[in-house]
Parts: C-alpha cells; structure tokens; sequence
C-alpha cells in the first residue's frame, strides 16, 4: 500500500467538507485543490471544464489550478483556455474519459503527438480523473509530477476517482439549484408579465373599439379618416404585437394544443427563415433520421425557428453559417450536450449560429422579457423570452451554451404520437349576421372595455346587459332568458370560468364566450360550443365571436 494513501483519503474527506460548507464550488476549489496537491504531493493540480458539448465537440478551458512552491503554474496559458483535445492530438484522452476512465503514467510512454506540450510544462508524471455531472462528462481533475517521475498505486488512482465523483456530485447538486432558482424567476417573471399584459390589453381593446367608433363616425358624414386616426390605429396594433409576445413569454401550458409535425411545419416555413438570413449568410436546415410529431400549433413551433433564426442571424453581421437540426433523442442521449431532461422522448430543435458568442455573465438573463443584447432600436428584447414561454407552455426546455465560436440553442419538446381536437379560437373567415334580439349577459371589471362592448352588441342588433361584478351577474333576475354569456376571464371575487359553470347550473343550455388577455391557468379546458376571444379584439371579431356561439346546437 502506498504510503501517502492515507493522506489522500483525508484530504478526500476533507473535499467533501469544504464542499458540503462553501457557498458554491468556484469559492472551494481553489482550497479543495491545496488539500488534495498537498496529500498528493504533486507539483501542480488544476480542472478543465468543457467550454461546449456536443457529438464530437471536445473544446476544454481550464478553471483552477494549484501550484506547489517553485511551480510555474498554467491558469495563464491562452493554449490551455480554448482546447480542442482532439485537433491538439489528445483523441485518446476524450475517448477514455468520457468512458469513465483514468489517464494515467509517465509521459515518455505516452504516444509521440501527446508528449510536445506536456512536455514543455515539464510534466514528467500524471494522472487524469473525469468528472461527471449528471452523468454527462463536465471536464477533468488532473495531477501532474514535474519534479520527479511517480507512480500511482491502484488505490491513490481508485481514492481520487472519489475526490472527483465528490466535486461532480457538488456541480451538479450546484446546477440544480441554480436551475431551479432562475425556475422561479422565470415563473415570477411570467405572473408579471402576464398581469401587465391583461390590463395592457383591457386598455388596447377599449382604444381599438374607440378608434374603430372614430372611423365608422367619419364613414357616416362621409369624410376620410385623418391621417392621425390611421397612425393611430397603426400604433394600437404595434402595441398588440407587443403585448401578444409579452404573453406568449408568461403563456400558461396549453393542453389544447394540436399535434404537429416539425419537419413538415419547418420545410413550409423554410423559404421566409432563408429571406430573414440573407445572402451572407448560409442557412442549413437538416433532419437526423426520423423525426417525431410534438404536441404544439404550428404557428407555435413557426414563431419559435424565426425568433431563433432571427436572434442567430443577427449575431453574424459579417455572413457565416446558420445551421438549423432537427433530432429525436431520449432524454438519456441529451447528455451528450450537457443537458438533462425529465425521462421521455423529445424532438430537439437546434439552432446554432457562427457569431461572436455571449458572455458568461449574462448568459442566464438572455430569456428574461426586454433584455437584449443587441444596440438601442434593433429588437425589443421579446424574442428569446417568447420561445422560452412558447416552449414551457409545451412542457418542453430551452437550453443554451455559447462561446466565442457561436452560439447554439436547443429547444425540446416531448413527443406525442396520438392526436387531438385544436383549442379554438376565433378567426376571420367565417361571416356572421347582425343579431335579432338575442339576450347576451356582458361580465368584465374594466368599465370602459365594458361600455365599448354593450355598444357594439346593442348596435348590431342584441339585447345586452352588463354587470362589472360577477356576483351582481349572478344576482340578475333574468338570468332563465339568456341566451349568451361574455366574460372576461380574469377577476374578482369570481372569475370567468366558476361564472359560467353557476349560470350553466341554472341555464344549462347557456353558451359563453370567454374573453382573455391573459388566462393563467384559469381556462383548464372548453366546454363543446365555448369560444375563447383573445384580447385586444376588433369589433369584427367580437361579432364573429357571438355569432358563432349562438349558432351552434
């Protein structure tokens, strides 16, 4: 037995300690690697970290190091901070421990093309343990003999493969609760979001409905719109684009969703992602077998690859190549990109760009709504939180790593092989008829919204009544007559859906019209003959809308 094997097993007790106590591993390392140097008695220990991961991808940078008296150290070394191990000849090394083995010996016994740069550290001896996290291959702990050739016994090699699942365990443990901390930010950000959009478009259905008013009134005395009322109405519909994406960003899950095909849906909307690159840039979009359908509207996973396509585009103002892949993979095969999923069967879509990268410090803030890295007037900062609030309202990931080399984005969503009937929602091409007396209830707590809407319904030929109050609409003594219920969804001290489910008790044959800015959750599901009306909506819109609900049996 080696004589320092007892030293070595201390001070890997001593690691699990200092991890157990520090903050975080980037604080400990630097201790964890004097302990571990002085029970080795090595000259000099350090951590390589993979820069980005992926099939082939072997580019390490290295984090820490330690260095016994008299050693010059490496940490400084801009060869050692973007390796590729295998361009630099060190295949055999990537090969061995992404399989979980060791590199160990003297280096004169290493073969020809891996002796030149360990050599000019004067690196006599070394061992080399992998470090895994999650199961998937983070980097490597190495120990390197400069001042005499050592051998390691079996069990200092087998004591320190500990020492290295122990600092594994604590990145991974580290990453989950960084994880799940921007989770909650995430989750957060969205209740707010989503909130702000709601009033947002309570505001922006009353401004549309008085522009539209504004119109009608200038059509009747037969004058043109002024050219203020149209730069208006322009601005009105910017600002529900705006807010539509702001939506998107705190969608809540949609369990309505169709089934879709992504190869399809990407090969149809490949001529206008090729128009958004341009001719400087090389766009390849490319299938890795067979490709498995996700539960997610097409327009969805549409809006999805433009915002990638767009964000990748832009981080390459000098040309380059944009390559966009789809893939099938278990959860279990993500790993080999750094990611970790909930077990299952997902379709990754991959977009990576050839850009200048994004910086460490920012790389977690890049979904959050209104962040951009881009100069003042060239994006709203919308883009990527709309694909991370698109992809979690799939029950999917987004994940990202990034380097000075590019930038690449993989979105995932779990597969689903059966099918389902769409969530509908309202569109413009079906006609509808004025009404005929008809007897509509009108619940919303925005009392301005709750004028403009009685006014369209009375003028097109309805009988209406409107209640700001939920309770004072129940309280309603011709409740029996109705024939339609509109809603908002969101208020108080009722909301939308436990309205229509009392009325529906009373009137069972009552159909309703949700109106939604933003649902949070509060639509689980439709009743057959429901409608659901996003705001902010036309006049037209909110006509098509009653006259479809009133015309189903």
């Amino acid at each position: 037995m080696s004589p320092r094997w007892g030293a070595i097993l201390d001070a890997v007790a001593r690691v699990a300690d200092l991890l157990n106590a520090s903050p975080s591993v980037v604080e400990a390392m630097p201790e964890v690697l004097a302990v571990l140097g002085r029970a080795t008695q090595v000259s000099r220990v350090y951590v390589f970290e993979h820069i980005a991961r992926g099939h082939g991808d072997a580019r390490m940078r290295q984090r820490f190091e330690w260095c016994a008296p008299g050693v010059e150290p490496q940490i400084d070394n801009p060869d050692l901070q973007d390796m590729d191990l295998v361009a630099a000849g060190y295949a055999r090394w990537v090969m061995e421990l992404n399989a979980g083995r060791p590199v160990v010996g003297d280096v004169v016994d290493f073969p020809e093309d891996e002796r030149p740069l360990l050599e000019s550290q004067e690196i006599q001896s070394l061992l080399v343990q992998p470090v895994f996290a999650d199961s998937f291959w983070w980097g490597f702990i190495g120990f390197d003999a400069c001042d005499v050739v050592r051998t390691w016994h079996p069990m200092e090699v087998d004591t320190l493969r500990v020492a290295a699942h122990v600092c594994g365990m604590a990145l991974a443990l580290e990453a989950r609760e960084a994880h799940a901390r921007h989770a909650y930010k995430m989750e957060a950000l969205g209740r707010m979001a989503g909130g702000i959009a709601h009033d947002f478009n309570n505001l922006l259905t009353v401004m549309h409905g008085n522009v539209e008013l504004l119109r009608r009134e200038a059509t009747r005395v037969g004058l043109e719109p002024s050219r203020r009322l149209v730069e208006l109405e322009q601005t009105i519909a910017q600002a529900a684009r705006l807010t539509r994406e702001l939506l998107d960003f705190g969608r809540p899950p949609d369990e309505h969703a169709p089934v879709t095909e992504p190869l399809e849906t990407l090969r149809s909307v490949e001529p206008l992602l090729r128009r958004v690159v341009g001719p400087d840039v090389r766009f390849d979009l490319d299938a890795l077998g067979e490709i498995a359908p996700v539960r997610i509207a097409p327009s969805r996973l549409e809006q999805i690859a433009l915002n990638l396509v767009t964000n990748a585009r832009d981080a390459m103002p000098a040309g380059g190549t944009l390559q966009v892949r789809l893939r099938t993979l278990e959860a279990s095969e993500a790993r080999v990109y750094g990611d970790a999923l909930p077990p299952g069967e997902y379709t990754m879509l991959s977009v990576r760009d050839g850009g200048h990268g994004i910086a460490e410090a920012i790389r977690e803030r890049v979904f959050e709504p209104f962040f951009s890295t881009k100069d003042a007037g060239r994006g709203t900062g919308l883009g990527l939180s709309t694909v991370y609030g698109i992809v979690s309202a799939a029950s999917g990931a987004v994940r990202l790593t990034s380097s000075e080399s590019g930038t690449e984005l993989r979105v995932y969503l779990p597969v689903d092989r059966s099918s389902v009937r769409p969530t509908e929602r309202v569109s413009g091409d079906v006609a509808f008829d004025v009404g005929h007396g008809e007897r509509i209830a009108v619940c919303d707590d925005n009392a301005a919204s709750l004028e403009w809407i009685a006014q369209v319904l009375s003028d097109a030929g309805y009988h209406v009544t409107v209640d700001a109050s939920p309770v004072a609409c129940l309280a309603r003594p011709e409740i029996a007559a109705l024939d339609l219920l509109l809603t908002d969804v969101r208020m108080a001290p009722l909301d939308g859906p436990t309205l229509a489910e009392e009325l529906r008790a009373r009137v069972p044959a009552l159909r309703t019209v949700f109106m939604s800015g933003f649902t949070a959750n509060l639509l689980t599901g439709l009743n057959d003959g429901d409608i659901l009306l996003d705001k902010p909506f036309t006049q037209e819109q909110l006509l098509r809308a009653v006259a479809r609900a009133l015309k189903r049996n």
